[in-house]
């Protein structure tokens, strides 16, 4: 694939890319994306091309099949409050509060950022896992230099 044909992801568009007038993070964006600044790289953030509206779907259907209600969802920008609790057995019981906030990395890509608000890191730490790795697997699509 050519480095201008960049292929991304939009809620049922077809992939389109670099080289089309139109971007697909901006087209179908119902809120305000705020601008990622990366002044402090975390180790719990990642970078996708899906639409952001297609990532906060994926986050909230996760947390309803676990039967967690979000504490807060921002309706005017794409950030998701929640507290989860560990079902391990050595720490089960273990709650940690987290958010979740998609933020304009560019005009072709997002960055998915996890923050611990309060609760047992490690906890924190496996759910961000499960969220990469599991919930949103397909969707950490793009590498951020």
């Amino acid at each position: 694939m050519d480095s201008k044909q960049v292929s991304m992801r939009g809620c049922g568009d077809k992939a389109k890319t670099m080289n089309d007038q139109s971007d697909i993070i901006n087209d179908s964006v119902v809120k305000p994306l705020e601008d990622y600044l990366g002044l402090f790289s975390q180790n719990t953030e990642f970078f996708s091309s899906y639409n952001p509206n297609m990532i906060e779907d994926a986050i909230l259907d996760y947390l309803r099949q676990q039967g967690v209600e979000p504490s807060k969802n921002a309706k005017n920008k794409y950030k998701v409050k929640f507290a989860m609790t560990s079902d391990d057995q050595a720490r089960k019981g273990n709650k940690v509060e987290m958010q979740v906030q998609i933020l304009k990395v560019d005009e072709k890509k997002v960055c998915i950022e996890f923050t611990r608000l309060s609760g047992d890191r490690q906890c924190f730490n496996e759910h961000y896992a499960t969220f990469k790795n599991e919930v949103l697997r397909n969707m950490n699509d793009v590498v951020h230099a």
